[in-house]
């Protein structure tokens, strides 16, 4: 089983119904004013997420590698 990095990217928002909907994909969490998204991602599934969240015009505030999946 393939292991992939465990991203945390903190947006800028707290998340609504179409946000969590946008990224149903990953968990989705709120802090005071951020949304906070975090998922094991393959470096295609990071791009797209940063695409996804670029289309919708969010603003990224942090990302964060918290595990890099090694074996």
């Amino acid at each position: 089983m393939v292991v992939h990095p465990h991203y945390v990217l903190t947006i800028k928002g707290r998340p609504g119904e179409l946000l969590r909907a946008a990224f149903d994909d990953v968990d989705v969490s709120s802090a005071p004013g951020v949304t906070v998204l975090s998922a094991e991602l393959d470096p295609p599934g990071l791009h797209g997420l940063l695409t996804r969240i670029e289309d919708l015009g969010l603003e990224l505030i942090d990302l964060r590698l918290v595990s890099n999946g090694g074996s």
